[in-house]
């Protein structure tokens, strides 16, 4: 009998550890679709703010601290459109367009670029001001 009791024992906390244990930590981990593509959507919708408010800046003149100003707001907006593309790829076509997707893609490499930029011009305005 003690035997039979151990083999239950065992068999139960077989069943918990390989059955339930992943169960529920899918589940806690598991998010609603409509949930994550709102903040995938809020995401894509500060970032093109922030990258609105570095354009206008560099619009206004190029100065130093303009040029700063600009890149701190490249550098918030970059990851913000990285989290969001993030997001809608893991959601898939069932959730977001291919659309959605690409305008992620096309505001990160913006960014980039924009901060490619910047660093390249920066000694040249620096010059300038000299």
């Amino acid at each position: 009998m003690g035997q039979m009791r151990e083999f239950s024992v065992r068999k139960t906390a077989i069943f918990v550890l390989f059955f339930l244990f992943p169960c529920f930590a899918w589940a806690a981990t598991a998010e609603d679709p409509v949930a994550l593509k709102t903040r995938g959507n809020n995401d894509v919708i500060v970032a093109t703010q922030l990258v609105k408010q570095a354009d206008t800046l560099l619009k206004d003149g190029l100065s130093p601290d303009s040029m700063k100003a600009a890149a701190a707001l490249y550098a918030q907006a970059g990851p913000l459109f990285e989290k969001a593309l993030k997001a809608y790829v893991q959601l898939g076509p069932d959730y977001v367009s291919a659309d959605e997707i690409k305008a992620c893609q096309n505001g990160m490499k913006y960014c980039m670029n924009s901060l490619k930029q910047l660093r390249e011009h920066m000694p040249e305005v620096l010059r300038a001001r000299g």
